[in-house]
């Protein structure tokens, strides 16, 4: 499939492309397409907008044009003018980076040549004439709905391209508030599985790295990804779930996004990476609101009231806050918690927000005064997730391996141990009363709300449909081998019950014979008795000494026949009692090779069927495969290869067309 991805990519770049009649500039070097890259590399650790060593700002093209405290360091259309070029070819000094091997050689022509060709923004630009001005897209993000609507995608490719020997940990995990569908974030891809079906239903691609947080909005019609590079880049995606496409994407961090949240009513969206910041966007327009930079460590969690009045936004340090959601101004900051907050949670009526941590607790705190209202002391060694359920209360699991319903009094209702390993994810899916967790091993589970019974979830690691395609084929070139085997077995069998059946014909063919002897033998038996009789009739009724020596002779002749056939009749018995067993015999084999015939024929017929299902199952595989490749042609592009992530496009709002191009 890589392959076939690299091949296509290559072609379609190879055609050029016009504009109006004349050919346009799509391919040229530009800071998005290029530069960014080489920035993001070698230089944005030092010169972002948190950390503007020297007043410069690389990572967007405004703030580069700005220039810093030494002035602008782009002289448009002279590369040997430029501080920038100057100093990463060792020109000047100090040199860039500092301390550091001079970067790669096609890195520093390829900024020479940008800055020749004048220095263009984007692809399509015309030289700029360094003024800067940008444009905000709107975004296409559908309005919220207030009424319980079941959003399912269309069909998704189930195919594995990036399949790995062990089951990733479940470090990602949400449950649609309003369908029976669970997302699982996987090895750059969140899948997506049909819970009152158990069914893996399909996958969605996400190119920018690791997933670390997934979020369906509060009417269930958007998923919301986040995650990216350690280290290296970040980005949030917005997916259309009844569309099953990318409507929005948000890029540009230097770290993964850890933390993402939406309101309910689709108006705001805020964004934390790794570091003590959270950015609140406007929805649609895509407008950053603030930056709110009161927090002391990395946030931990997100999440906006149901009513989209405030937002909740916790830390590692212990630091939790309450924001308003329309300005990001400090509405409330919430003193309590000495260790890590892990999550947030908000009440249904937006009166509370609840939040627990490493301390092992879940603190409910009111919104309205700040004051903390409950305690509850859920698990020894730390929380490590909870979430709230449709009664009212709560279910979290720690550190310790348990898991806890809680009644809104802080009550434990139930506890089970259904993780195989630490756990690392809960999430509640309120259409079913199903909780959902998942662990270190990649284990999936759902368990009922009321009873706690589990269910093991389809795994989110099912193997490449390459490895599946040719197990498939291994099958039924064996289905095909054991029926022609049955075939030859069938023949051999049709052949013995041909002969049992002569055989008996022949041995039922000699019963007959003996049988009629027999009788004909004792027939003449009792003819000759009665001779017998007739000649002591005649012997006892003779006096004359002629005849009676005569009558004698006749006796004794007549004695001797009847011996001889006394004695053929018996051994004719003999006879017919042994065609007898014979063919009692030859009827037995006939049942066994009835029964080896009918026993073989159907293992023919199941063979015939395995067959059947085994080319029907291929066949299927191979759709698959084939829709898989096109809908990542389609959706994802060349950077679908397992090998490659896909080139940042800056620190910028995209807007992404709903087919999804």
């Amino acid at each position: 499939m890589r392959i076939v991805i690299r091949l296509f990519f290559s072609l379609t770049l190879s055609i050029p492309l016009f504009c109006g009649g004349m050919p346009c500039r799509c391919w040229a070097i530009s800071y998005e397409k290029d530069v960014l890259a080489i920035f993001r590399a070698e230089c944005l650790a030092c010169h972002n907008e948190d950390e503007k060593q020297g007043d410069l700002d690389l990572s967007s093209y405004e703030a580069m044009i700005a220039g810093g405290a030494s002035g602008t360091v782009i002289e448009i259309g002279d590369p040997e003018e430029s501080l920038l070029y100057r100093l990463i070819a060792h020109l000047e000094q100090p040199s860039m980076p500092p301390e550091t091997p001079m970067i790669a050689r096609e890195s520093i022509d390829l900024i020479k040549q940008w800055i020749s060709e004048g220095a263009p923004k984007d692809p399509t630009d015309e030289a700029e004439d360094g003024d800067g001005g940008s444009t905000i897209p709107v975004i296409p993000i559908p309005e919220a709905t207030r009424e319980r609507v079941v959003h399912f995608p269309p069909r998704l490719p189930r195919t594995n391209p990036l399949a790995t020997e062990n089951n990733p940990a479940i470090i990602a995990l949400a449950a649609s508030p309003t369908s029976p569908l669970l997302a699982i974030g996987g090895v750059r891809q969140v899948w997506l599985i049909r819970t009152d079906l158990n069914e893996r239903i399909g996958r969605l691609g996400y190119m920018g790295g690791d997933i670390r947080c997934l979020e369906f909005s509060a009417d269930g019609s958007l998923l919301l990804v986040g995650g990216g590079r350690p280290g290296k880049e970040g980005s949030v995606e917005i997916w259309d779930i009844a569309k099953g496409v990318k409507i929005w994407t948000k890029s540009g961090y230097l770290d993964s996004v850890r933390n993402v949240a939406i309101s309910s009513d689709h108006k705001r969206l805020a964004i934390a990476s790794t570091g003590p910041r959270v950015d609140l966007f406007e929805l649609p327009s895509g407008k950053l609101v603030k930056k709110i930079t009161d927090h002391t460590d990395w946030i931990t969690d997100l999440a906006f009231s149901d009513d989209c009045v405030l937002l909740a936004s916790s830390d590692r340090a212990g630091g939790l806050h309450l924001w308003d959601s329309w300005t990001g101004n400090l509405y409330k900051a919430l003193a309590g918690h000495k260790k890590p907050i892990v999550c947030l949670d908000w009440t249904f009526d937006s009166n509370y927000v609840s939040s627990s941590g490493q301390d092992g607790f879940i603190r409910i705190w009111s919104a309205e005064t700040g004051e903390q209202k409950q305690k509850i002391k859920a698990h020894q060694g730390g929380v490590i997730q909870h979430s709230r359920l449709k009664s009212g209360g709560w279910a979290s699991a720690g550190s310790d391996g348990i898991l806890h319903v809680w009644s809104p009094q802080g009550k434990s209702l139930q506890a089970a141990t259904p993780f195989h390993d630490t756990p690392t994810a809960i999430a509640y899916g309120p259409e079913y009363s199903q909780i959902f967790t998942g662990d270190y091993l990649g284990h999936v589970r759902s368990m009922d709300e009321a009873t706690l019974v589990t269910t093991e979830l389809p795994s989110i690691n099912p193997p490449a449909i390459d490895e599946q395609i040719s197990i498939q084929r291994k099958r039924l070139k064996q289905h095909t081998e054991q029926r022609a085997s049955l075939i030859a077995s069938i023949e051999t069998a049709k052949s013995k019950l041909a002969q049992t059946n002569l055989d008996i014909k022949n041995a039922q063919r000699e019963l007959q014979a003996f049988h009629e002897r027999t009788e004909r033998l004792a027939k003449e038996i009792l003819h000759s008795k009665r001779m017998l009789r007739r000649i002591q009739s005649n012997l006892n009724k003779e006096n004359a000494v002629a005849p009676r020596s005569s009558l004698y002779v006749q006796r004794k002749l007549q004695a001797n026949k009847q011996k001889q056939l006394i004695a053929e009749h018996a051994v004719s018995g003999e006879l017919l009692d042994q065609a007898r067993v014979k063919v009692n015999a030859y009827k037995e084999n006939l049942k066994i090779n009835e029964s080896e015939y009918s026993e073989i024929d159907n293992e023919l017929n199941r063979a015939s069927q395995m067959i059947k299902r085994s080319r029907v199952q291929l066949a299927e595989l191979l759709e698959e495969n084939a829709f898989s490749i096109r809908y990542d042609l389609a959706f994802i592009g060349p950077a679908s290869d397992a090998t490659q992530l896909p080139r940042s496009n800056g620190d910028k709002t995209t807007e992404i067309s709903p087919s999804g191009n």
